[in-house]
């Protein structure tokens, strides 16, 4: 059994101005050049009442690094900062084996020569478009 190996990394954000975003910056340029991070998860202290400081580190990330994939809090859900950390953290972790999964059943209606559509569901049983 090959266990799974995920680097994420976590920004808390209490503030963010200028100085705190070249810092976020700084961090996160590291982080991706040293360590090969591809994932991060943005949690803002008080994110549920604005999400505003998160999608500011968040364009701040994309500017730099347009690829990388990136989860927000305030996104996710609950108000208390520990559960919606925790979430946001299961959530990233979990997008590059949902992404190989949905291109391993894209492939296997593809070999099959099945021309049906392709619907995935959320757990409230909604269709995720």
């Amino acid at each position: 059994m090959k266990l799974l190996n995920f680097r994420v990394c976590i920004l808390s954000v209490e503030k963010c101005c200028e100085r705190h975003s070249v810092t976020f910056t700084f961090f996160v340029c590291c982080a991706q050049n040293t360590l090969g991070i591809k994932n991060i998860v943005i949690v803002g202290v008080f994110s549920p009442a604005s999400g505003k400081q998160e999608k500011q580190v968040a364009e701040l990330i994309k500017s730099v690094y347009p690829d990388m994939s990136m989860t927000l809090s305030h996104e996710v859900g609950l108000i208390g900062l520990l559960e919606r950390e925790n979430a946001s953290v299961l959530n990233e972790s979990l997008k590059p084996l949902c992404q190989r999964t949905v291109e391993a059943f894209s492939e296997a209606l593809k070999t099959l020569s099945l021309r049906c559509p392709f619907y995935l569901t959320q757990n409230d049983g909604t269709i995720i478009r």
